[in-house]
């Protein structure tokens, strides 16, 4: 055809035969710049700090004249599910703290998370609650744990004040308090994520059914 370079030509006919077009997966990736990424998934960010609140198989107990238990408000998963659960694995940094709450109930789990995640654990912290849940016969639970476990060598930045066991109020339900992301933010550097939250912390992204 006079007038037409062939590029033209060939453009055109290739834009109404689909089986010569392309294929998208075969282009080469965005590169996702200035943030690292897992091997694999150029999208996906590590963090040097992971907060991690599973959603263990409880239920919700009140207590009125008699007990009475109720389902969560968030669904939960069942301690194989976790322990399976990859998701902290796969955002872990080569350094990284590790924070992996927990209740006396799934004290030993939450070790066995740890240990199944590929990473090793040093001892826990105690939240130190007001008041708790006492069985007839039995010590009160108005404690909280927090089993500390790490991946390479991070290190902490400040360890005044930096305790086993705090003291703080209660908050809503599953809810962590403040003074613990506080103490957090003093004695860490970094990318953090607060992983299964249910509010927005300051100086943490959110990994949650809420946050996302």
């Amino acid at each position: 055809m006079l007038g037409v370079h062939e590029s033209t030509i060939r453009e055109d006919l290739n834009a109404g035969n689909p089986a010569e077009q392309p294929d998208a997966s075969e282009e080469d990736p965005v590169e996702d710049a200035g943030n690292p990424a897992v091997e694999g998934n150029p999208f996906e960010e590590l963090y040097d700090v992971l907060v991690i609140d599973p959603p263990w198989p409880m239920k919700k107990i009140e207590r009125n004249v008699r007990l009475v238990q109720h389902e969560f408000a968030y669904s939960v998963m069942s301690v194989e599910e976790i322990i399976a659960w990859d998701g902290a694995t796969r955002r872990a940094a080569q350094d990284c703290h590790v924070f992996l709450w927990t209740t006396y109930k799934f004290f030993f789990d939450a070790k066995a998370c740890l240990d199944s995640w590929g990473f090793k654990y040093y001892y826990f912290f105690t939240w130190h609650k007001p008041g708790g849940f006492q069985v007839t016969g039995q010590a009160q639970g108005n404690g909280e744990y927090c089993l500390y476990a790490r991946k390479g060598s991070p290190e902490f930045i400040d360890t005044k004040a930096f305790p086993m066991v705090f003291y703080a109020s209660r908050g809503e339900h599953s809810e962590k308090p403040e003074e613990f992301y506080a103490m957090l933010r003093r004695v860490t550097k970094g990318r953090r994520l607060d992983m299964f939250n249910r509010r927005v912390i300051e100086g943490f992204d959110g990994w949650g059914k809420e946050t996302l």
